[in-house]
């Protein structure tokens, strides 16, 4: 995998030497000069950099690789800062590192530090990320579950590119990142967190074993991480991506005992206030039912901000509850406005797990015309969800016509029928010309709508859409 050097191969090797000339003891450029080498088949300047690396004493994870590398026993491709080892006879998987590398970096904005990736057929080895060698990260994944690769490398991508320091925050980063290769969002909504959320922020730094301990005792791994990533995206939604950036920033220079007097600052609100809202009731104290009232207030509170994770937690918290007919109504327009609002903000999403449970509730609804018109609504609402998937042209126009059906059906039974209106002008406005195109109708469609203050700012962001394209 080694080729001859070339100006554009040897970029890296340049700015290596440049930072060494201006200072030879910069270890982190060291220690990256040998893959760059490496990389251009320079394997004597690789193999006298790592001598120099072994007489200063370092050591790492990552020296038995530089060792073979420099040999040329193991060969690495080279993309930008990122350096890939792959199993002899798979390729595709330097392709997919740097996909991933580059995907994760744009969804939290980031520049990709020097980072080794190692793709290992060692079944013995650990997902895990070590920076145990200055200026580059070692990334090891097992290659036996190919098809849960892209995911688990999303994971710990994300551990590269930002480090709080704290474990629950960082593993709550790269949870939230999972979701860029396809992970559905798993939120443990009213679930306490095994200990409070203070203490997991005071106590929480990576050297700490309280995070691994919390797993270990109570096989919770998989409800642990999901709380970090609801955590995560609960900052995310109140801060923003550039806030969420510079409050990890802030976090790495604190004291742990000072984290939790900085996320309030910044949230404008307690921590304690917080964790009822995600996760129910405080660790230690019983777990308070949040009653249907409550429920439905997050749900209209989430549709005047846009916010999709309360709503996603309000699904959670609802689902074991469909049997009630309340909570069975109340359900139906959280799915319906969750599945309208993500593909209103472009995200390329599988409605699979939605599907699934829209098909359960749409048969179940009292016969009433409100609920026949919110049956029709979450109908055509996995219509639509079939038609952002489709490939085909053939595929899509059967979608969106039976989508169609199904939206109008839901508005003619029930003016009120909101969400049908939105789905139903989203057509209208996004159909290529002469193909369902009717700006006229989405324009009548969505002027009624926005009497509505739980949808007017939908209804206003679709009419903006209008006026560009007229």
């Amino acid at each position: 995998m080694n080729g001859p050097a070339n100006s554009r191969e040897s970029e890296r090797l340049d700015y290596c030497n440049l930072r060494l000339s201006d200072d030879p003891y910069d270890l982190g450029a060291l220690v990256e000069r040998v893959l760059a080498s490496a990389c251009i088949g320079q394997l004597e300047t690789s193999a006298k950099d790592f001598k120099d690396i072994k007489r200063l004493n370092l050591s790492g994870m990552a020296i038995p690789l530089l060792r073979e590398i420099c040999a040329g026993r193991i060969g690495l491709v080279r993309h930008g800062t990122v350096y890939i080892i792959a199993p002899e006879g798979m390729p595709d998987l330097v392709k997919l590192g740097w996909q991933r590398c580059a995907e994760i970096a744009s969804f939290y904005d980031c520049a990709i530090p020097p980072c080794l990736i190692h793709f290992t057929q060692d079944l013995t080895a650990c997902d895990l990320v070590v920076r145990d060698l200055p200026g580059i990260a070692l990334v090891t994944l097992r290659v036996d579950d190919l098809t849960d690769l892209p995911r688990r490398l999303d994971h710990e991508i994300a551990h590269i590119l930002l480090m709080s320091g704290n474990r629950f925050l960082d593993e709550g980063l790269a949870v939230l990142a999972e979701t860029c290769s396809g992970r559905q969002k798993h939120v443990a909504y009213g679930t306490p967190l095994p200990i409070p959320l203070r203490e997991l922020l005071v106590r929480g730094e990576h050297c700490s074993p309280v995070f691994d301990d919390i797993i270990q005792s109570s096989h919770r791994d998989h409800a642990l991480y999901d709380q970090a990533g609801t955590f995560i995206a609960h900052l995310r939604d109140h801060l923003g991506l550039g806030g969420l950036k510079t409050l990890i920033e802030d976090v790495a220079r604190v004291a742990p005992v000072m984290i939790p007097h900085l996320l309030e600052a910044r949230l404008g609100v307690s921590l304690d206030a917080v964790e009822r809202r995600l996760f129910g009731a405080a660790a230690g104290t019983p777990n308070q039912v949040i009653s249907l009232d409550e429920l439905a207030q997050i749900y209209r509170r989430a549709r005047v901000t846009g916010e999709i994770e309360p709503v996603t937690a309000v699904i959670t918290a609802l689902e074991p509850h469909r049997s009630n007919a309340q909570a069975a109504e109340l359900l139906a327009r959280c799915l319906a406005w969750r599945v309208g609002r993500t593909i209103a903000t472009g995200r390329d999403v599988d409605f699979k797990a939605e599907e699934g449970l829209i098909a359960k509730i749409a048969g179940s609804l009292p016969s009433t015309t409100a609920n026949r018109a919110l049956a029709e609504t979450l109908s055509g609402t996995l219509q639509v969800a079939a038609l952002v998937r489709a490939r085909d042209p053939f595929g899509k126009a059967i979608h969106m016509r039976q989508a169609r059906q199904h939206l109008e059906a839901a508005v003619s039974l029930s003016e009120a029928e909101h969400e049908a209106s939105l789905a139903l002008s989203s057509i209208f406005v996004l159909a290529p010309k002469g193909f369902g195109q009717d700006f006229r109708r989405a324009r009548e469609l969505l002027e009624t709508v926005a009497r509505s203050p739980d949808y007017r700012a939908e209804a206003d962001m679709l009419l903006s859409k209008i006026k560009t394209y007229v």
